[in-house]
C-alpha cells in the first residue's frame, strides 16, 4: 500500500503572540511535551468530534517542510497487526505560530482523521476535498487556501483560521493552560 501525505500548509499570518504564562516540568520535557500534545488531541475529540475519532500516533517530525502532517493507517502494532494513523507537528514550525494557531493546525490533522475514518469521499493524498472542508467548517474551523477570508476552500496546500464564534473558539477557550505545548 503506497504512503500517503496529507501536509499541511499553514499561511503566517499576524496575530498576537502572547504565550499563555505557565510553568513546565523541565525535568521530564519529552513526557510533559506528549502529554500536552495527547491531552489537547484528546481535548479537541471530545469537544469537536464527539469522541469518535480512533486514537492517533502522535509524533514530531522536523524532517518535514510543511508545519504538521497526517498519514493514515501510518503505524502497525507489533502483534495482532492493528493500523494506526499518524499526526505529526513540525516544532521548528510551531514556534511561528501563536497557541491558537497551533490548535487550528491539529484540528485541521484530526479532520484528516476523521474523514479517513468515517468519510465518503477519500481523496488523494495531499489534497483536501470538498467533504474535509465540511468538517472543517462544522467544527469552526475555516478551510482557506490562503490562510484568510475569501481563499479558496478546496485545494492540494490549505491552511485555516477559527470562525469567530465558533465550536473551535469555544473549544480552545476550555483547554486548559498545562495542556498548551510548552516546548
Amino acid at each position: 500500500m503506497p504512503e500517503r501525505a496529507l501536509a499541511t500548509v499553514t499561511a503566517l499570518r499576524p496575530l498576537a503572540r502572547a504565550r499563555r504564562s505557565v510553568s513546565y516540568d523541565t525535568d521530564r520535557p519529552t513526557k510533559t511535551q506528549y502529554q500536552a500534545f495527547d491531552r489537547m488531541c484528546a481535548h479537541f475529540d471530545r469537544r469537536l468530534f464527539d469522541g469518535r475519532l480512533p486514537k492517533p500516533m502522535l509524533t514530531f517530525d522536523r524532517g518535514i517542510a510543511p508545519p504538521s502532517y497526517f498519514r493514515p493507517d501510518r503505524w502497525s502494532a507489533r502483534e495482532g497487526g492493528a493500523l494506526v494513523s499518524e499526526i505529526a507537528l513540525n516544532p521548528d514550525r510551531l514556534k511561528e505560530l501563536a497557541e491558537r494557531q497551533i490548535g487550528e493546525l491539529l484540528v485541521h490533522e484530526l479532520a484528516h482523521l476523521w474523514q479517513h475514518a468515517f468519510g465518503e469521499k477519500k481523496s488523494r493524498a495531499g489534497y483536501h476535498n470538498a467533504e474535509w472542508s465540511a468538517k472543517m467548517e462544522a467544527v469552526g474551523v475555516m478551510p482557506s487556501a490562503t490562510g484568510g477570508p475569501g481563499g479558496a476552500r478546496v485545494g492540494q496546500k490549505m491552511s485555516q483560521y477559527a470562525m469567530r464564534g465558533g465550536r473551535f473558539q469555544a473549544a480552545f477557550d476550555r483547554v486548559p493552560r498545562s495542556w498548551l505545548l510548552p516546548f
